[in-house]
């Protein structure tokens, strides 16, 4: 049988930056700081592209209301939202659930069609 040479700390390679960091990352129970602030971006980034699609779909809601001859005042009466929440989502604020749009396209008597497309 061949007999194993034993190994000390002072006969490994030496252990790169990156290296190091990995093992780190084995040896700790969560993600670091720099993953977090990544994973932060990531979020904020989906967030505001969110934003900006739902400030597609609440201006072209406000130029259907306009089309069809309501007020703001008009809508609030016929889906009971405030005229204050309206003017702010048809200017793009907020973050309305699709159950508010579909209340606010009922009211000016439109419908709310949703397209999934890969990019």
């Amino acid at each position: 049988m061949k007999k194993l040479k034993r190994l000390d700390a002072k006969d490994l390679p030496p252990v790169s930056a990156t290296q190091r960091q990995a093992d780190q990352k084995l040896h700790c129970d969560g993600p670091t700081d720099t993953d977090l602030i990544r994973q932060g971006r990531r979020i904020k980034s989906k967030l505001a592209s969110r934003q900006h699609s739902f400030a597609d779909v609440t201006s072209a809601l406000k130029e259907a209301r306009e089309a069809a001859g309501m007020s703001l005042q008009d809508v609030s009466d016929a889906c009971g939202i405030t005229k204050a929440n309206l003017s702010l989502l048809e200017n793009g604020k907020g973050n309305p659930t699709i159950e508010t749009l579909e209340r606010i396209a009922k009211a000016i008597d439109a419908e709310i069609l949703v397209t999934v497309q890969r990019n």
